[in-house]
């Protein structure tokens, strides 16, 4: 397996990565983790608690770390009030949590209040298809602006903003495995499509890098 990067977007990134000091507020920071328990086949405390801890190890963030096994599965209104960037990661419970979640959820990223990555097996998460429905329904309506909405039918997935990372295999498979998409008051959403439960790519120092750079520039897209 390859990484074919982009360097100029990822050189944006990382510029933007190194822009935030001490003197500057905390990014807000919500790793959510459906805790999966496979994970352990990886990790020894789950892989959203180690993402937590890489960040928390970095300067100028302030991270809490949840799953569904928390009150209110890990999503009150306090914490969704708190995070400025929320990683998601979800694999075989996505159902348990309901739309009306993710709605408030894609409701802040339109705000400008939130960034949402979604993490490998979350690109079925809640929030994430509500990104997407919300992004595509702004986009059909944009291209048919005379058309009533309630005439308007739905059915498309929107197309990324920017494709960041593109990975290949020899056998010639391809697949965009960072992409952005904006929603909102400059806010985005992100997929990133590393991290199956039972392979510790939550461990490598690269992918750790790719994390703490999406959650700085998830900071700098609402400002």
């Amino acid at each position: 397996m390859g990484w074919q990067v982009r360097p100029m977007v990822l050189a944006v990134c990382l510029i933007v990565a190194r822009m935030a000091t001490a003197a500057e507020a905390p990014i807000r920071v919500v790793v959510w983790d459906e805790q999966q328990p496979s994970q352990k086949e990886a990790y020894d405390n789950f892989l959203g608690n180690r993402i937590a801890a890489h960040l928390r190890a970095q300067p100028g963030f302030d991270v809490r770390s949840l799953s569904l096994n928390d009150a209110e599965h890990g999503l009150s209104q306090e914490i969704l009030d708190f995070a400025e960037v929320m990683f998601w990661w979800g694999h075989q419970k996505q159902a348990a949590v309901k739309p009306e979640v993710g709605k408030a959820i894609v409701e802040r990223v339109k705000a400008g209040r939130l960034t949402l990555v979604a993490l490998h097996s979350a690109h079925w998460a809640t929030p994430f298809i509500e990104a997407m429905n919300e992004r595509a329904r702004l986009d059909v309506q944009d291209e048919w602006a005379g058309v009533p909405a309630d005439k308007l039918t739905v059915e498309e997935v929107p197309a990324p903003d920017q494709v960041l990372v593109e990975e290949c295999w020899e056998p010639g498979e391809w697949f965009r495995s960072v992409m952005v998409w904006d929603l909102g008051k400059g806010q985005q959403v992100v997929y990133i499509r590393p991290g199956h439960e039972t392979f510790p790519i939550f461990k490598d120092e690269h992918m750790l890098r790719l994390i703490e750079n999406a959650a700085r520039c998830g900071r700098s897209a609402g400002e």
